[in-house]
């Protein structure tokens, strides 16, 4: 590489950046697929080259979770909560109302068959 005063260089000059997100982000839905698959099994490394886009489809998936974690998620709140009541009141208003319901529900009398 060229240095400014015209020596040359041996190190290589990295981009350095946040991750991508909104427009930057190009999805990849087959990926995406293939990682959620895998950790439905198991832990998973994911590994790569830098500046491959590792952190931007993981950062992708935790900000658009698949609809299934988004239930475990609450039932494991609601369970949290029902042994330890402060747990509900520690989380954001939007978990805690679906919680809530759940909560609610298994409360509820069981409905008879007709």
């Amino acid at each position: 590489m060229l240095r400014s005063d015209g020596a040359m260089s041996n190190t290589r000059e990295l981009k350095i950046g946040s991750p991508a997100n909104g427009h930057n982000f190009y999805p990849r839905n087959d990926l995406r697929r293939r990682i959620l698959r895998a950790l439905s099994r198991d832990h998973i490394a994911f590994l790569g080259p830098r500046r491959t886009g590792k952190t931007s489809i993981l950062l992708d998936i935790a900000i658009n979770p698949p609809e299934v974690l988004l239930m475990f998620e609450v039932v494991s709140d609601a369970f949290k909560a029902h042994a330890d009541k402060d747990h509900l009141h520690r989380l954001a208003p939007e978990r805690r109302a679906p919680v809530m319901e759940l909560l609610k529900r298994l409360n509820a009398e069981p409905r008879s068959n007709p």
